[in-house]
Formats: C-alpha cells, structure tokens, sequence
C-alpha cells in the first residue's frame, strides 16, 4: 500500500508539472532569432530584440518604439553571439551581449564600439554577460512548442477562393476572448507561389477573439513580389499568428507582411515591405521595419517530448484515474482477505 501511495503521490505531481504552461514569448520581444540575425541597412525593430547567433550587416535601428517612460528597465538588444556590422547600429535603451564581445571605451557620451561595430549608444548601456546560451535555448524551445501547438489546432474558419484572390473568412460563430480562429492552409498547393496573390481578411468578430492562427505547412515557402497581403492590420494584424511549422527555407518579396511570422525551424529573408508583427524564426535576413504590432491573448502549454505535440490528460482526468485505481486495489484486497 505503502509503494501505491508514493505512486500516487508521484502522479499527483506530474499533473502539476504538465498543467505549467507559458505565455507567449512574441508578445514580449518583437523578433527573436535562435540562430543569426544580418540586417541588410534600413532594419529597424520597433521592440525588443534576442540574437541567438551573431548579428552582423549594414546600419540598424533596434527600440524605436520601446516605452519611453521605462527605458531603464528595457534591454532593447541581446545579442547571444559577436555583434559585427559594417556600418553602425543604433540602440534606443541596453545593448547586452555576450562575453566573446570587445567593448572599447566611450568615443563620446553617446558612441562605444563593439568589437569593430560603431553603437550609438552611452556606455552605461553597454553589458556584457553570461548566461545567454541557456536563455538562447529556452527561448528556442517555447518557440518550438508554441508552433507544434499551434499547429496542433483544428480549423474552424474557411479560405475562400476567387481565382488568385484568397480571403480568410471568420466562422461567426467565433464571438468569446477564448475563441481561436483557426485556418489551415492546403499542403497539395501552395498559396504563395501564386503570381498576382491577393489576401484579405473578414470578420467583423476579431476584436472578440483571444486570436487568429493561419497554419501553414511546406518546407520553402516564397512570396512572389507582385502579391499583396490586403488585411486590415489595425483590425486583424495584432491578432494573427502565421505559424509555418514544417518550413526551413522562407522568402518574403512581396509587400507589406501582417501578423506575427513564427517559424521555428526556417531561415526567412524578407526584402520586399515590411512586417506587422513579431517576428521568431531560426534566422532572420532583412532590410525591412518590423513593427511592434503582435498583442495575443495567448498561453501556450507545457512542452511535450519531441516535435508533435502529445496530448496530456488534464489533472481532473488524471484524479479520476487514480480514484479508479484505488477502488480497484481495494476489491481486490477484500477477496483476499
């Protein structure tokens, strides 16, 4: 009996450990690279941003549109790796970086140099520390889990079709801030490679919703520069989760890009317009602004083993089991007895 209550015991905590779950990192940061982050000249990222490699390239603008009134407290740049660029970057709050960086004394009070990289930034401002790998890789797991879970949902709005013209249109039957809408696009044909792709949005429901979720499968995924992505980003963009779960290869030349752009396991260039939204990928290759737009009501589920997301008994499930276990055990004992 004695080994039944310390199993029990044990399985009381495991549904406790599997009911942990955590908010979504993309709200938090508005681009994270696990890998490498090459900002082409005129990158500019209006929130926070997370390099997991290094960050090289042309003239950047990281914390432009960070909160004004809390500056001290915001690390607007960590860079995980070396930080090298061929033209200076400027950082609006704390650059932190690692160990392997050089930080040479100020040029001015507002000018140190990283390595070879002109910052434009106070010294004070300036860090270098350690720890950063282990963040790297926590960060790559919740983007890893929050697109397998994503992922996992089933659809429950439709694409409608008008020739190249597609509009994700959603189910009015969605109305709660726990609704998700979801849409999954069709594996056998990729949308993207459409010529002359136009994509819009309906629902007049959006507001209402904890968020939208546009699941995307492929392995190299290329938006041609002759589509528009036409949503109302004012009224869908904070919402919208692109979750390209399966691509490692993503290339964006068409205009103007709106919602969060999540694709864990991808490199993604983007040279055409702009992004709405935040941005977490494997590494990032752009000249665009990204925007601080992604807002989600969102808590994404303790991580299962592997890629696929497992489905876990809730606890109450678990409580009937055990219950059921014991009743068991105690027919038995009272046959033999």
């Amino acid at each position: 009996m004695k080994k039944f209550i310390s199993i029990l015991s044990g399985l009381f905590l495991l549904a406790s450990v599997t009911a942990n779950a955590s908010e979504f990192i993309l709200n938090e940061y508005n681009v994270i690279t696990i890998e490498d982050f090459e900002g082409l000249g005129g990158t500019h990222v209006d929130g926070k941003t997370f390099v997991g490699g290094n960050y090289t390239g042309l003239k950047s603008d990281f914390g432009q549109r960070l909160d004004q009134n809390s500056r001290s407290d915001i690390t607007a740049l960590t860079v995980a790796g070396s930080i090298n660029a061929q033209v200076g970057v400027y950082v609006h709050d704390t650059v932190l970086s690692s160990e392997k960086n050089i930080v040479t004394a100020a040029i001015n009070s507002n000018q140190v140099l990283i390595n070879s990289t002109l910052i434009d930034s106070k010294i004070d401002n300036v860090k270098l520390t350690t720890g950063l790998d282990a963040i790297k890789a926590d960060y790559k797991a919740q983007l890893e889990n929050s697109s397998a879970y994503f992922s996992s949902l089933a659809a429950n709005s439709k694409i409608e079709t008008n020739g190249n013209n597609k509009t994700f249109a959603i189910d009015k039957g969605l109305n709660t801030d726990n609704d998700i809408a979801v849409f999954t696009l069709d594996g056998s044909t990729n949308i993207f490679d459409l010529n002359n792709l136009s994509l819009s949005m309906t629902g007049d429901n959006a507001n209402d919703l904890a968020y939208i979720v546009i699941n995307v499968p492929g392995n190299d995924v290329s938006m041609l520069n002759n589509s528009n992505m036409n949503f109302d980003k004012n009224k869908f963009g904070s919402k919208i989760i692109w979750n390209f779960y399966e691509a490692e290869v993503i290339t964006l030349n068409a205009q103007n890009f709106v919602g969060a752009l999540l694709a864990p396991y991808a490199t993604v260039t983007q040279t055409g317009g702009n992004i709405d939204g935040a941005v977490g990928v494997l590494s990032l290759i752009t000249n665009a602004e990204i925007h601080l737009a992604t807002n989600v009501d969102v808590t994404v589920p303790a991580p299962s083993a592997g890629r696929p997301v497992t489905q876990v008994p809730e606890p109450s499930s678990i409580v009937l089991m055990l219950l059921a276990m014991t009743g068991l055990i105690y027919q038995r004992k009272k046959l033999n007895v």
